[in-house]
C-alpha cells in the first residue's frame, strides 16, 4: 500500500471516529442515555470502522480483526443488557 492511499484511508477512519463521537454526544444531549443504546451505537461504529480497515487494506492490515471484534462484543453486550 502506497502512503497516499494509507493517509486517505486513516482519514476516513478518523472521519468515521468523529460520527461516532457526534452520535454519541447527540445521545448524552437527550436523556435519559440507556446503556444498551450505548453499547449499541459504539458497535455500530466499531463494526464500520472494521469494514473500511477491512475493505480498504483488502485483508492485508489486521486491524479490521480487532475492529470487528470490539463492535461485535458491544452488540453482544447490548443484547445481554437489554
Amino acid at each position: 500500500m502506497n502512503s497516499r492511499l494509507g493517509f486517505c484511508q486513516n482519514r476516513h477512519i478518523t472521519s468515521l471516529a468523529w460520527l461516532g463521537f457526534a452520535a454519541l454526544f447527540i445521545l448524552l444531549a437527550n436523556p435519559p442515555l440507556r446503556p444498551q443504546t450505548l453499547c449499541m451505537t459504539l458497535g455500530g461504529v466499531f463494526i464500520a470502522h472494521g469494514i473500511l480497515a477491512l475493505g480498504g487494506s483488502k485483508g492485508r492490515h489486521l486491524s479490521w480483526i480487532a475492529f470487528l471484534a470490539i463492535g461485535l462484543l458491544a452488540l453482544f453486550a447490548a443484547k445481554d443488557i437489554g
